[in-house]
């Protein structure tokens, strides 16, 4: 399609009224993560170790299901679909913010959100009011991604494909945060779905679920500077719009990398063949950070904190009430 008639199609006054719609009728999850008995926050991990990959390659029938069964778990539900719609009705627009950034070998397999995408639709969302994206279309097809602006598939770009309306002109204000959101997020979307990956990173720690939350912004490199004790991160997710569309975490473990990221280095990777799910994007990163602290250390690698570059946001984002960082809070279940 061309750029023009793109544009034009998505500032349709139809998508803008759906818009309203979805807004106004549905509840921001993102301000109720607690779900467990005991008031704490629930995060599955689900695995299935030589069933996701095989031959390195990923299985979508065992994605499907392992996720399907996650989301039942997380939401005390028998059937997946009656999960799905508690968080999601058909008059939502739902974007799946992905994460291409460190390349194929280390960014959301195509598998997996195609898995999340026949989800919601099977949950009544319809495929045009789904989008994909990330900050950059060419950063999206170099991870396997096909780009889609039409037709009855979710759509998938990145903001870029907006062109001069990729982001807001206004400057937003979150705490430290002063920063253009997408409009994918802004304008389009009434209900987000933070799909991150499973990975270490330089200069955060770790980059699993708040940290994909960059991509939303035009200027996360502003904001990378002694990153994993600043409150860029809290900050970032605490701003209202976001804060009120994020409905859920998914992250895509199929394969994690526990050193030397947030670019793909095959020999720190392994294949985990897990999914995380969770309402509570912090505490979703405790339990990452658990799992790559544990490789690291069978790998003889120090600790995160001995490496000067532990993620203290975590605990800032406790503070400021956006979740839960201390491992006690947290009920964490396992799916096989």
């Amino acid at each position: 399609m061309k750029r023009r008639r793109f544009l034009k199609r998505i500032s349709s006054a139809g998508l803008v009224l759906a818009l309203g719609a979805g807004s106004a009728r549905r509840k921001a999850f993102g301000e109720s993560a607690a779900i467990s008995t005991g008031g704490k926050s629930r995060i599955i991990v689900a695995r299935r170790p030589g069933k996701l990959l095989v031959d390195g390659k990923p299985n979508p029938p065992e994605i499907s299901d392992l996720l399907g069964r996650g989301i039942c778990a997380l939401l005390d539900e028998k059937d997946c679909g009656a999960a799905w719609k508690k968080l999601f009705s058909p008059e939502d627009v739902v974007g799946v913010k992905i994460n291409t950034l460190g390349g194929k070998g280390i960014a959301n397999r195509p598998e997996t959100v195609r898995a999340v995408c026949e989800a919601l639709q099977a949950a009544g969302v319809p495929p045009q009011q789904i989008i994909v994206w990330d900050r950059l279309s060419q950063e999206m097809q170099r991870a396997g991604f096909e780009i889609v602006t039409e037709g009855d598939r979710p759509r998938c770009y990145g903001s870029d494909a907006l062109g001069d309306r990729a982001y807001r002109r206004q400057t937003e204000s979150s705490g430290s945060i002063g920063s253009c959101f997408s409009n994918i997020l802004s304008k389009q979307c009434t209900a987000l779905i933070n799909m991150g990956v499973l990975k270490d990173h330089d200069l955060s720690g770790i980059s699993i679920a708040m940290k994909n939350l960059f991509g939303v912004i035009h200027n996360p490199n502003r904001y990378h500077f002694d990153v994993h004790k600043d409150p860029y991160l809290p900050d970032l997710a605490m701003h209202p719009p976001l804060r009120q569309k994020l409905r859920l975490n998914v992250i895509d473990a199929l394969t994690a990398q526990y050193h030397n990221g947030p670019a793909y280095k095959a020999e720190y990777t392994w294949p985990f063949e897990g999914i995380l799910l969770g309402l509570d994007l912090v505490a979703v990163d405790r339990v990452g950070w658990d799992v790559i602290e544990a490789r690291r250390k069978e790998a003889g690698l120090p600790s995160l904190k001995e490496s000067g570059r532990a993620p203290e946001y975590l605990q800032i984002a406790e503070e400021k009430g956006l979740g839960f960082a201390d491992s006690a809070k947290i009920e964490t279940i396992e799916v096989t």
